[in-house]
């Protein structure tokens, strides 16, 4: 606001010069009053430090994901623009996961390397916030486009352990296990034979889970949201491994049998080594906690009697300096002049023999204390001893029932290796034996189809643009024009 004699000034000012120009232009009408001034604007509040998180990520947003001719802005310019107003947003929250997030949604929008985005989705996972599900999601779908399916799968056991440790509410919770349920859905049809067992095996405990969680229908509808997108594949991939599993020779057939047998058995012996190994270590523990409490016990003797030790030479030294003090006045009496009368010299003589016994006497009885005193000493510095050689051969039998237990877990891990190079050689001749050749009557048709439709990308999208936006809701921000969501990916968003 002006102040309020400026104000009337300029006011007063205005309308002197309104006349003077319209004067000559006078008319019937008598001249109308100016316009009453505004108010100015009120000022606006700072932005937030969530508001201003937003603008920055939106900011990395416009110059990580443009770039080319039409931009004029080269990869390099777009990444070190992104990463300032990352650089940025992080000093507002160090330990936002959503940023470590964004970063990698630039870096994978910009083709880098994979191993770098998953470097900051890793990040994201192991922010103080650790379930922010949708950088663990994109965690897994980068590891098994790598691909790299063990360290997929290894994600996908974490991803579901937060899932079942988490307190999200049934519409979320529903959302993430139809996701999980579309992962395994599109792994499936990539038909990859290093893939098959991994996927049997993860598909089954993901079952178990869901089954307990009463989720199993929605990873069930996961699975056929994919399975419908792509019924072809889907139908020529389950003939194919019928037609693979016709194709095996009764002498085939026979000798997976036999080494299914084999495995079994293997696993079986593993089992039995398994309890073996359980109870050597139930048997250490038990002991353990014997030999320990008994140390335990021993040791918390010591205490009292060290505090006894110490009292008893503070006893000793009191009585020493008593003898000493006593000694002292002694020799002061035995050096005192006698008179030259001979009356006043043998009645001194007498008085001073007098006082030098009792004085004798009296350190007579305190040297008597102290022989007390040092044999008190002497005991309590055995029982000490003896304390510390109980407690050492209870930790003796400590040492030698670790060691035992050592030997027997080092044998039965020993042989538990051999077990697993058998089961292992099973394992491998039964792959090599139902690696047949894909049945020739598989249709020109159908191998159009799987050239078409080879990666995992195809079967589960992950859109940096569609993910970004999303982050950005997160924070209220509008979505860019730029991005536009598809048809296709809103019907399957309804349909999840």
């Amino acid at each position: 606001m002006y102040p309020a004699k400026s104000w009337a000034h300029f006011s007063y000012s205005f309308v002197i010069g309104v006349l003077l120009l319209t004067e000559p232009l006078q008319s019937a009408d008598p001249p109308k009053a100016p316009p009453a001034p505004k108010a100015p604007p009120a000022p606006k509040a700072p932005p937030t430090p969530k508001e201003k998180l937003a603008q920055h990520l939106s900011s990395a947003f416009e110059v990580g994901f443009k770039r080319g001719v039409n931009e004029n802005k080269s990869l390099k310019q777009a990444l070190d623009g992104s990463r300032s107003e990352f650089s940025h947003a992080r000093k507002i929250a160090p330990n936002d996961p959503r940023i470590d997030y964004a970063e990698a949604l630039v870096l994978r929008k910009n083709a880098q390397n994979l191993k770098e985005v998953q470097l900051k989705l890793l990040k994201a996972t192991q922010r103080e916030n650790a379930t922010y599900w949708p950088a663990w999601r994109a965690l897994i779908w980068t590891s098994f486009a790598e691909p790299d399916y063990g360290k997929g799968f290894d994600y996908l056991d974490q991803y579901t352990d937060r899932l079942v440790a988490s307190t999200l509410n049934e519409d979320t919770l529903q959302a993430e296990v139809v996701w999980i349920g579309e992962l395994m859905a599109g792994l499936s049809l990539l038909n990859q034979s290093k893939l098959v067992d991994l996927w049997k095996r993860e598909d089954a405990r993901l079952k178990e889970l869901f089954t307990s969680m009463n989720q199993i229908e929605n990873y069930q509808i996961g699975q056929k949201n994919i399975e419908t997108e792509h019924q072809d594949r889907f139908d020529e991939l389950v003939r194919i491994r019928e037609g693979k599993i016709n194709t095996l020779r009764p002498k085939e057939q026979t000798a997976v049998k036999a080494n299914e047998a084999a495995l079994k058995e293997v696993d079986g012996k593993k089992e039995e080594l398994k309890q073996e190994l359980q109870e050597y270590r139930a048997a250490f523990d038990r002991a353990k906690e014997t030999y320990k409490k008994n140390a335990q016990d021993l040791m918390s003797q010591y205490t009292p009697l060290e505090v006894a030790y110490e009292t008893e030479v503070v006893a000793r030294h009191e009585i020493h300096k008593q003898i000493v003090t006593l000694q002292t006045q002694s020799a002061q009496i035995q050096n005192q002049p006698l008179p030259h009368d001979p009356a006043q010299r043998s009645n001194q003589i007498a008085i001073r023999h007098e006082s030098i016994l009792k004085l004798q006497q009296q350190i007579l009885a305190y040297q008597k204390d102290l022989v007390v005193s040092e044999i008190k000493c002497d005991k309590l510095r055995v029982d000490a001893l003896n304390l510390f050689k109980r407690a050492e051969i209870e930790y003796k039998k400590y040492a030698d029932a670790e060691a035992t237990f050592l030997k027997q877990a080092g044998g039965v891990l020993e042989v538990d290796q051999m077990v697993e190079n058998q089961r292992r050689t099973f394992a491998k001749r039964n792959a090599a034996i139902k690696k047949t050749p894909v049945d020739k009557k598989v249709t020109k048709e159908a191998k159009k189809v799987f050239s078409a439709q080879s990666s995992f990308g195809t079967f589960v999208e992950f859109t940096p643009e569609k993910e970004y936006n999303s982050l950005l809701k997160d924070f209220g921000t509008t979505i860019l024009p730029e991005v536009a969501v598809d048809a296709k990916s809103e019907a399957n968003a309804k349909m999840k």
